[in-house]
């Protein structure tokens, strides 16, 4: 982002990988609090022509490939998407993932996309951002290198961003729904001010969250909004 500001061009594909972080940040304002060194702390530069409506299903995309990466026989961790842009190994986040640009041109979009991976142990994560948390190292029980899980990780994430933008969101849609985190299990999704609850029931056909109210209805939670309450 700071290369753009200064009047580059940066190339699509181009990663910037953090040893130690100064100013990580998530959704609505969040910090992101990783260890003092270790993690995997990495933004990559992605621009495409695509349908504006597409865009909302990157985080999507990034969510799976990341979780493809656990599942790898070199972590062979199980994983769990958590809409709209978590991964969770039971009920703790090991990855969270942000994503900031817009349009450049006549359907043309510049994303910048930040992903983090808990691979040590951080004391007080899990009380400073109020919810559980994992790590890999403890986990597997072994000492890790983020710079060598970094290459597998880009590898899987490639994989699932061409696959969404060749096939569209409808080509990872199956393979999401089934490692969806949370499915039948009540929550609150945030929606701007407000608040709407109900039971998860999968993911929609443009990438929205359905929820079930009490009543039976099924409501659509557009993925600017953020769940929580789980």
């Amino acid at each position: 982002k700071e290369r753009t500001r200064k009047g580059e061009t940066p190339p699509s594909g181009l990663i910037a990988a953090a040893g130690r972080p100064t100013a990580g940040r998530g959704r609505w304002g969040a910090s992101w609090l990783s260890a003092r060194e270790g993690d995997i702390m990495f933004s990559f530069l992605w621009e495409a022509a695509i349908q504006p409506e597409a865009v909302g299903t990157l985080p999507l995309a990034c969510g799976l490939g990341v979780r493809d990466f656990l599942a790898l026989d070199i972590l062979g961790v199980d994983a769990r998407c958590k809409w709209p842009n978590d991964v969770l190994v039971g009920d703790g986040k090991i990855c969270g993932i942000l994503t900031e640009g817009g349009l450049v041109g006549e359907g043309r979009f510049r994303l910048v996309v930040g992903i983090g991976v808990n691979v040590r142990k951080m004391p007080g994560r899990d009380d400073s951002i109020g919810r559980p948390t994992g790590n890999l190292e403890e986990l597997l029980g072994r000492r890790l290198s983020p710079e060598e899980l970094l290459p597998a990780l880009l590898r899987s994430l490639e994989r699932r961003i061409s696959q969404w933008q060749i096939g569209g969101y409808a080509a990872i849609r199956p393979d999401l729904q089934e490692v969806l985190w949370g499915v039948g299990r009540s929550a609150t999704a945030r929606l701007g001010t407000g608040r709407t609850s109900g039971v998860v029931e999968g993911i929609g056909d443009n990438g929205e969250l359905l929820l079930r109210r009490e009543s039976g209805e099924i409501i659509a939670i557009p993925s600017v909004s953020a769940l929580e309450d789980f």
